[in-house]
């Protein structure tokens, strides 16, 4: 698993400071190796007047944990929690007594004015305990119009040097994650835009290539990889960041997920000339019923062009593929393994359907009665989660180790991938990724090692990783 700068605390951080609200240190836990108990005595030896916690959904147990842990140790400090799953339940958040508060959704304008101790019931989106102990909600926060307007993320308060992309995702070290955007036009039922929203807002051209710059020459960093839900959200912003990146030959390796509709000869050419080596596209489903009830409104004619455009670029690709979402049978799951096989793009990322608090996919399960699961733990996207009928969850799962075993043990993906060993550290690279995936195709999956919160905790949904 690769291991992404939270850059959202970051930026909240950097907030803080610059207003004068509060002095600011980062524990990044998944950085770090820290288990809960680590990260306990951690707090406990800093004794802060406030802790925050951000966490998505298969973390949300070491949170609470740790808020439990922190309050014995420190009874006096107030601990809020903020991301993707505390913004959706957030009654279940303050369940835990250790809980103070919440926040919900964007908080760049909201927690300053929480650490600066206006009255609680003036902030938008925080959710707290009124006076008689009940349950207070305050309206939602509105959106970070001008994302321009917030500061660099505070990344020297982070160990840049622990971070790193998941194996096989890079090409040149040291190599950062970061998103540029918020939001997402997309109505996949999968994903939760209740943090975002549906409409795409991102940095201007020019600053996101100095921010890049600043990555190259503070820190090293030679790649960098925008997990952006849609990147940049049209063709034109694609092109002035290209044109932006070429002109100052920044000389910084990149990738991004990209979308059939916002490809062509063109687009694909700039980015290529851009420093782009690597395009990621959700492919989901090989059937279109499926791709019906997931609502990804492309066709695979449209994909499967937009797949060979950056092909002819010579950019590499890597496809994400949902296996068990409701409607499936065991022959729609067989053919989407086929389209991958198909395909034959440099990598692939199988993942079991989760159904995330806050999706569509969420509730329609708790309607239909198919959750097999409430315990978080399990939402890793490898755990069987929703009862297919006529499929049990043991067939599921060898599904969904055969999908890894079809695709990368054959003698045409070990010789590729073989091809494209230039040093030692690629060799050593892609030796540990193999070794990774025989263990997951061999080897039963157990749960998520227990880690505090940390790095990529800002998006929840289905995405190759």
């Amino acid at each position: 698993m690769g291991v992404v700068p939270p850059a959202g605390l970051a930026t909240l951080s950097a907030i803080l400071e610059r207003d004068g609200v509060a002095d600011v240190e980062i524990l990044d836990a998944q950085a770090l190796g820290l288990d809960v108990d680590e990260v306990v005595a951690e707090a406990g030896a800093r004794a802060p007047d406030w802790i925050g916690l951000t966490a998505s959904t298969p973390i949300v147990k070491n949170a609470y944990a740790i808020a439990r842990g922190v309050r014995r140790l420190l009874p006096g400090a107030r601990i809020v929690l903020g991301g993707p799953h505390p913004s959706i339940l957030p009654d279940e958040a303050l369940a835990e007594p250790a809980v103070d508060c919440v926040l919900v959704g964007e908080a760049e304008t909201t927690l300053p004015r929480l650490v600066a101790g206006d009255a609680p019931e003036t902030i938008p989106g925080l959710v707290w305990r009124g006076p008689q102990g009940d349950i207070v909600r305050n309206p939602l926060p509105p959106l970070v119009e001008d994302l321009d307007s917030l500061p660099d993320p505070a990344f020297e308060k982070l160990p840049i040097e622990r971070y790193r992309p998941s194996l096989g995702n890079y090409l040149h070290l040291p190599a950062l994650g970061f998103t540029a955007t918020r939001g997402c036009y997309a109505k996949c039922t999968f994903c939760n835009q209740n943090i975002f929203g549906s409409r795409v807002r991102t940095l201007p051209a020019e600053r996101l290539v100095a921010f890049v710059e600043s990555l190259r020459d503070r820190y090293g960093v030679r790649e960098v990889q925008f997990y952006d839900d849609v990147f940049l959200g049209t063709k034109k912003r694609i092109r002035g960041f290209c044109e932006a990146m070429i002109a100052r030959r920044v000389g910084v390796s990149w990738s991004c997920f990209m979308r059939a509709e916002l490809t062509d000869a063109e687009t694909a050419s700039l980015m290529k000339r851009a420093g782009c080596y690597l395009v990621l596209f959700g492919i989901e489903s090989a059937d279109p019923s499926v791709l019906g009830e997931m609502r990804k409104n492309v066709s695979l004619d449209r994909t499967r062009e937009a797949l060979a455009v950056f092909r002819r670029e010579g950019v590499l690709l890597k496809c994400g593929f949902i296996l068990g979402y409701p409607g499936e049978t065991r022959e729609t799951m067989r053919r989407t393994v086929d389209l991958a096989l198909e395909i034959a793009p440099h990598a692939a990322a199988f993942n079991l359907a989760t159904p995330f608090p806050g999706t569509q996919l969420y509730s329609r399960c708790l309607e239909e009665g198919t959750l097999e699961s409430t315990d978080w733990d399990d939402y890793d996207q490898a755990h069987a989660l929703i009862a297919i009928p006529g499929v049990s969850r043991q067939e599921l799962l060898d599904l969904y180790r055969g999908a890894y075993r079809r695709f990368y043990l054959r003698p045409g993906a070990v010789l590729r991938w073989a091809a494209r060993v230039r040093s030692w550290d690629q060799l050593a690279m892609m030796t540990r990724a193999f070794l990774r995936i025989v263990s997951l195709v061999f080897l039963e999956r157990g749960r998520l090692p227990r880690r505090a919160p940390g790095a990529g905790t800002e998006r929840q949904g289905q995405a190759p990783p």
